[in-house]
């Protein structure tokens, strides 16, 4: 079965006719024992897409042996002869776990957000059966091999390349864009101080003065971004940031197969292709979500987005950017609201020295 590179090369075997030949199966492979008189088709299956498979027909004339010399060998041609017949017709191909042999030559994921020593395998999608070339566009960033596993090496800066498989002949091509961010460590934020007057407060606590700042995710998880907002006659066609305003969600597992949720608020900006949408961050009205309703009793006045998310659910591994500290929502100033709950409660981490590891000294969290 070809190619020999298949991800997955478990096949099934079955036959037409056990009574004429039974079939056994050991290590991947199918033995076969006459059984009477006749002829049976075994059929060979791939286990990953059972549309690919080859078949053998076996005509048994003496179950207990003996038989022309001659009457054999033509037999075994015609088995043979058979085989080769499936390869031509297409038929006898394995592919790369996860993908098929039907549809466009293609490449997933298209997008990665990873960072520097990672390692992902892309999958290829190649129903046209013809080798293929890797190649990055800028191997200072990312390199692949002829697997397609890319590897991130860029040191510095957040960086991105784009790596290309296409057939040799050049008819078929696919890319996949991958950015890498050099920083890893499980550090929220790399920047600001700790602000000692909240202390913890709603659940987490706040770090100042973090415009510009950049913050990453602590775990290997699944980010969701979020969006508090509202649109009323007192604002008019404009929508104003509310409550946590632009927000980030990381869901992870922790070492002892919790759940957790890591909360970066008041964001400015999202990250993984995910638009934040647009709304007044000069907090007109500046306000939890429970304020705007008591000012707002008639709900016909007003269009309110108490945290409905924007984009998919996005993979990402320990240390990856996700998006820009800022000020929108109920806020005044630059910051990142930072809170963790596990299991959906805040118990484990009900005090702010909880929050030390996520934090670089110089932002000043305190020690436990």
């Amino acid at each position: 079965m070809q190619p020999k590179e298949a991800a997955n090369q478990k096949v099934t075997y079955t036959t037409s006719d056990p009574a004429v030949v039974s079939l056994t199966t050991s290590g991947g492979k199918a033995q076969l024992k006459a059984v009477g008189e006749g002829t049976a088709v075994i059929r060979a299956a791939s286990v990953e897409n059972p549309a690919v498979w080859v078949t053998c027909e076996v005509t048994v004339v003496h179950p207990e042996g003996g038989g022309d010399i001659l009457d054999l060998l033509t037999r075994a041609w015609r088995v043979v002869s058979n085989f080769f017949r499936s390869i031509g017709r297409g038929l006898l191909s394995l592919i790369p776990e996860g993908d098929s042999n039907t549809g466009t030559f293609s490449v997933s994921p298209t997008v990665i957000y990873t960072k520097t020593d990672q390692e992902v395998t892309l999958k290829l999608n190649n129903p046209t059966g013809k080798k293929v070339v890797w190649s990055s566009g800028n191997t200072s960033v990312a390199t692949v091999n002829q697997s397609g596993k890319v590897t991130a090496v860029a040191t510095t800066g957040d960086k991105s390349t784009t790596i290309t498989v296409k057939t040799e002949d050049g008819t078929h091509s696919a890319t996949c864009k991958v950015h890498v961010d050099p920083d890893g460590g499980g550090y929220a934020i790399r920047g600001g101080t700790y602000n000692t007057e909240q202390g913890f407060h709603q659940g987490g606590i706040d770090i100042s003065g973090t415009a510009n700042y950049n913050v990453y995710a602590i775990s290997k998880g699944t980010v969701k971004y979020k969006v508090y907002r509202a649109k009323c006659t007192h604002t008019g066609s404009e929508y104003a940031y509310l409550s946590y305003g632009a927000l980030a969600e990381l869901h992870y597992t922790d070492s002892k197969n919790n759940s957790r949720v890591a909360l970066y608020a008041h964001l400015d900006s999202f990250w993984h292709g995910v638009t934040k949408p647009d709304g007044n961050d000069k907090h007109n009205p500046r306000q939890t979500i429970a304020e705007f309703k008591d000012a707002h009793p008639d709900s016909k006045t007003y269009t309110l987005e108490n945290g409905q998310q924007y984009g998919s659910n996005i993979s990402v591994p320990k240390g990856v950017r996700i998006g820009e500290a800022g000020d929108t929502g109920n806020s005044s100033n630059n910051h990142l609201h930072f809170a963790i709950t596990t299991n959906g409660s805040t118990a484990a981490f009900s005090k702010a020295n909880d929050y030390y590891p996520y934090f670089p000294t110089s932002v000043g969290v305190p020690k436990p």
